[in-house]
Protein backbone atom coordinates (compact mmCIF):
# COMPACT_ATOMS: atom_id res chain seq x y z
CA UNK A 1 0.00 0.00 0.00
CA UNK A 2 1.87 3.28 -0.76
CA UNK A 3 2.65 6.27 1.86
CA UNK A 4 -0.14 8.62 1.77
CA UNK A 5 0.20 11.12 -0.72
CA UNK A 6 2.64 9.18 -2.97
CA UNK A 7 -0.32 8.26 -5.45
CA UNK A 8 -0.23 12.38 -6.55
CA UNK A 9 3.33 12.13 -6.80
CA UNK A 10 5.04 13.07 -10.33
CA UNK A 11 5.49 10.19 -12.43
CA UNK A 12 9.32 9.71 -11.18
CA UNK A 13 8.79 10.54 -7.90
CA UNK A 14 6.04 7.58 -7.31
CA UNK A 15 8.43 5.55 -9.53
CA UNK A 16 11.38 6.14 -7.29
CA UNK A 17 9.43 6.09 -3.89
CA UNK A 18 7.94 2.51 -5.03
CA UNK A 19 12.00 1.60 -5.83
CA UNK A 20 13.00 2.93 -2.95
CA UNK A 21 10.40 0.94 -0.67
CA UNK A 22 10.71 -2.35 -2.44
CA UNK A 23 14.37 -2.15 -2.23
CA UNK A 24 13.76 -1.73 1.61
CA UNK A 25 12.40 -5.13 1.27
CA UNK A 26 14.03 -7.18 -1.33
CA UNK A 27 17.58 -5.35 -1.86
CA UNK A 28 18.86 -5.53 -5.52
CA UNK A 29 21.86 -4.76 -7.34
CA UNK A 30 21.48 -1.64 -9.82
CA UNK A 31 21.08 -4.20 -12.78
CA UNK A 32 18.07 -5.39 -11.12
CA UNK A 33 16.08 -2.05 -10.03
CA UNK A 34 17.23 -1.18 -13.85
CA UNK A 35 14.94 -3.84 -14.88
CA UNK A 36 12.10 -2.97 -12.57
CA UNK A 37 12.10 0.61 -13.48
CA UNK A 38 11.74 -0.77 -17.19
CA UNK A 39 9.34 -3.37 -16.39
CA UNK A 40 7.55 -0.43 -14.76
CA UNK A 41 7.67 1.71 -17.73
CA UNK A 42 10.34 4.38 -17.00
CA UNK A 43 11.95 5.79 -19.50
CA UNK A 44 15.44 5.47 -19.94
CA UNK A 45 16.22 8.92 -18.60
CA UNK A 46 13.75 8.98 -15.96
CA UNK A 47 15.21 5.42 -14.95
CA UNK A 48 18.87 6.78 -15.10
CA UNK A 49 18.40 9.26 -12.63
CA UNK A 50 16.37 7.69 -10.59
CA UNK A 51 19.07 4.97 -10.60
CA UNK A 52 21.66 7.90 -9.13
CA UNK A 53 19.22 9.26 -6.87
CA UNK A 54 18.90 6.04 -5.01
CA UNK A 55 22.68 4.97 -5.33
CA UNK A 56 23.82 8.29 -3.54
CA UNK A 57 20.61 7.82 -0.92
CA UNK A 58 22.41 4.77 -0.44
CA UNK A 59 19.31 2.24 -1.98
CA UNK A 60 21.58 0.74 -4.29
CA UNK A 61 24.96 -0.74 -3.57
CA UNK A 62 26.59 -3.45 -5.88
CA UNK A 63 29.81 -4.01 -3.42
CA UNK A 64 27.46 -4.16 -0.33
CA UNK A 65 25.71 -6.22 -1.91
CA UNK A 66 28.31 -8.51 -3.56
CA UNK A 67 29.96 -8.73 -0.10
CA UNK A 68 25.99 -9.66 1.61
CA UNK A 69 25.44 -12.51 -1.10
CA UNK A 70 28.74 -14.21 -1.16
CA UNK A 71 28.70 -14.37 2.91
CA UNK A 72 25.17 -15.49 2.44
CA UNK A 73 25.75 -18.53 0.67
CA UNK A 74 28.87 -19.80 2.43
CA UNK A 75 28.64 -23.28 0.87
CA UNK A 76 28.67 -22.13 -2.73
CA UNK A 77 32.24 -22.44 -4.77
CA UNK A 78 34.06 -19.68 -5.89
CA UNK A 79 32.65 -20.39 -9.69
CA UNK A 80 29.29 -20.71 -8.87
CA UNK A 81 29.31 -17.05 -6.63
CA UNK A 82 30.57 -15.43 -9.87
CA UNK A 83 27.83 -16.80 -12.18
CA UNK A 84 25.28 -15.70 -9.75
CA UNK A 85 26.45 -12.31 -9.29
CA UNK A 86 27.33 -11.99 -12.98
CA UNK A 87 23.64 -12.97 -13.49
CA UNK A 88 22.54 -10.12 -11.45
CA UNK A 89 24.18 -7.77 -12.75
CA UNK A 90 26.81 -6.92 -10.75
CA UNK A 91 30.41 -5.88 -12.49
CA UNK A 92 33.43 -9.07 -12.85
CA UNK A 93 35.62 -6.95 -10.62
CA UNK A 94 32.88 -6.20 -7.77
CA UNK A 95 32.26 -10.19 -7.65
CA UNK A 96 35.86 -11.38 -7.44
CA UNK A 97 36.56 -9.18 -5.05
CA UNK A 98 33.32 -9.97 -2.58
CA UNK A 99 34.21 -13.36 -3.14
CA UNK A 100 38.44 -13.41 -2.22
CA UNK A 101 37.22 -10.99 0.74
CA UNK A 102 35.13 -13.76 1.71
CA UNK A 103 37.27 -16.53 0.97
CA UNK A 104 37.09 -19.46 2.65
CA UNK A 105 40.18 -22.32 1.75
CA UNK A 106 38.71 -25.01 3.87
CA UNK A 107 35.05 -24.58 3.16
CA UNK A 108 35.28 -27.64 0.57
CA UNK A 109 36.95 -29.97 2.78
CA UNK A 110 34.39 -28.93 6.06
CA UNK A 111 31.66 -30.03 3.63
CA UNK A 112 34.00 -33.18 3.07
CA UNK A 113 34.51 -34.58 6.46
CA UNK A 114 30.79 -33.40 7.25
CA UNK A 115 28.94 -35.54 4.22
CA UNK A 116 31.63 -38.49 4.93
CA UNK A 117 30.16 -38.52 8.59
CA UNK A 118 26.70 -38.51 7.31
CA UNK A 119 27.84 -41.63 5.57
CA UNK A 120 27.85 -40.21 1.76
CA UNK A 121 29.50 -41.80 -0.90
CA UNK A 122 32.45 -40.40 -2.20
CA UNK A 123 30.88 -39.75 -6.01
CA UNK A 124 28.00 -38.17 -4.92
CA UNK A 125 30.24 -35.68 -2.32
CA UNK A 126 32.21 -34.70 -5.85
CA UNK A 127 29.20 -34.23 -7.28
CA UNK A 128 27.94 -32.08 -4.70
CA UNK A 129 31.44 -30.23 -4.20
CA UNK A 130 30.72 -29.34 -8.51
CA UNK A 131 26.73 -28.24 -8.66
CA UNK A 132 28.06 -26.13 -5.54
CA UNK A 133 30.82 -24.20 -7.77
CA UNK A 134 34.02 -25.51 -6.47
CA UNK A 135 36.59 -25.71 -9.09
CA UNK A 136 37.85 -29.22 -9.73
CA UNK A 137 41.02 -28.67 -8.55
CA UNK A 138 39.51 -27.66 -4.82
CA UNK A 139 37.38 -30.85 -5.18
CA UNK A 140 40.20 -33.15 -5.99
CA UNK A 141 42.31 -31.50 -3.19
CA UNK A 142 39.39 -31.60 -0.33
CA UNK A 143 38.61 -35.22 -1.59
CA UNK A 144 42.44 -36.01 -1.24
CA UNK A 145 43.19 -33.86 2.08
CA UNK A 146 40.04 -35.65 4.26
CA UNK A 147 40.79 -38.95 4.50
CA UNK A 148 37.39 -41.71 4.64
CA UNK A 149 36.74 -42.68 8.20
CA UNK A 150 39.45 -40.17 10.03
CA UNK A 151 36.33 -38.58 11.40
Amino acid sequence: MPVSGVRKLGGKQRLQEALAGHLLRWPKTVEQARKWLEKHKAGKQEAEEILSDLILAGFLNDSLYARLFVEGHSSWGADRLRHELRRRGIDAALAAAAIEEAADPGAAEELVREWRKDGVDDRKIAGRLARRGFPSREVWKAMNSSCPGAE
